[in-house]
């Protein structure tokens, strides 16, 4: 009797794989969704935005241009580390389905773009990353929205 019950298989490999994977994907949920990811991510957008504007007012000459460059840097893997974690958290046929979240990734995207030495033209497109603002708040979802209807 004992080799019966030792001989019994567990739970199959594949489903346990499964279970780790929806653990995963709920732990990712739980911080994409929580308040502090959420304010984290809104306060970054303000703050890159402020440097922005700073830097586009005062140009060439602005003493702490270096200094924004790098933020903004930081910032953008921010940015693309929060469309990871998103990714991650959604699923990727859930991700795809949301025009707000092809929003961000174009808006990301373009970011890169801009942050590429030497490639002067595409820096203007730093600016649109305030446009995120829309993607992160619900209530300017919905006026946008309305707005396109």
């Amino acid at each position: 009797m004992a080799n019966v019950a030792a001989a019994a298989p567990g739970p199959a490999p594949v489903a346990q794989a499964k279970r780790k994977a929806k653990r995963k994907r709920n732990l990712l949920q739980w911080v994409t969704e929580s308040g502090a990811f959420k304010f984290f991510i809104l306060a970054c957008i303000i703050v890159n935005a402020l440097m922005l504007g700073y830097d586009a007012n005062f140009g060439p000459d602005n003493a702490y241009r270096d200094l924004i460059g790098q933020w903004n840097q930081i910032f953008l893997w921010i940015f693309t580390a929060e469309l990871v974690l998103e990714f991650l958290a959604q699923g990727p046929r859930r991700y795809v389905r949301s025009g707000w979240n092809w929003f961000d990734v174009v808006i990301v995207a373009a970011s890169w773009g801009a942050a590429v030495p030497g490639v002067t033209a595409l820096r203007a497109f730093r600016v649109i990353r305030v446009f995120r603002l829309v993607s992160n708040v619900p209530q300017m979802q919905r006026v946008v929205e309305a707005l396109m209807k």
